[in-house]
């Protein structure tokens, strides 16, 4: 938030403030409701205002979301799902909770020499569990459009893009055992497929604040 904001913010308020206390301090009261009248009159003025000029020093997260405030070296200072006071090093990590999972896919082609292993297709769940952490690891990732906000299509792509990071890892690397998965309907091998997967990103992508939530289904074409 920009500085010369807050300064007018504060004056505004000072200058309603002020004219409420000319407001108290004037005439003789007649009756001591009028005074009271004066003085709720002037709180709730001043509630309002502040209500209203809020968003100049706090950030409220999104739908989801959970705002997180920064320092100078990125380093994560506080997090809360709700608002917290901030007028720079903030940011909103929306599409965070576990009723907005975000379904993902990968795609390989077995490396076999045999020539009815076709190409395999699947597909999971993942959310942001721990958003400080996210931050910190996709700090570059969350800034490069806009340094001051983020919204859930940002959220998103830096999640996609680290999720599918490992997927392509775990790709190359079992690339042979990928061709065993041949039929989706089988219940025994959704099962090993998803330990597959489970048993080779869940722990990196728990280094970035993600979760795996698990497999949603696999495919062969």
């Amino acid at each position: 938030m920009g500085t010369m904001s807050l300064v007018m913010a504060v004056m505004f308020s000072s200058l309603l403030l002020g004219i409420c206390l000319v407001q108290l301090r004037k005439g003789d009261w007649q009756f001591r409701e009028d005074r009271l009248i004066t003085v709720l009159g002037c709180i709730f003025s001043l509630t309002t205002v502040t209500l209203l000029l809020s968003p100049i020093w706090m950030e409220y997260a999104g739908a989801g979301g959970t705002v997180v405030v920064y320092n100078d070296n990125g380093k994560v200072e506080a997090a809360n799902p709700m608002a917290l006071p901030c007028w720079s090093n903030c940011i909103d990590i929306s599409n965070t909770t576990e009723f907005k999972r975000v379904l993902l896919s990968g795609r390989v082609k077995p490396i076999t020499d045999n020539p009815k292993v076709r190409d395999l297709s699947y597909s999971g769940y993942f959310w942001i569990e721990d958003p400080k952490s996210f931050f910190e690891s996709e700090r570059d990732c969350l800034l490069r459009v806009i340094p001051a906000q983020s919204s859930q299509e940002d959220t998103t792509r830096c999640l996609t893009a680290r999720v599918e990071y490992y997927l392509y890892e775990m790709n190359n690397a079992h690339s042979k055992e990928l061709a065993l998965f041949y039929n989706p309907r089988d219940p025994q091998q959704v099962v090993r497929l998803d330990a597959l997967i489970k048993d080779n990103i869940a722990a990196p992508l728990k280094e970035h604040g993600i979760r795996y939530a698990g497999l949603y289904s696999f495919d062969v074409q």
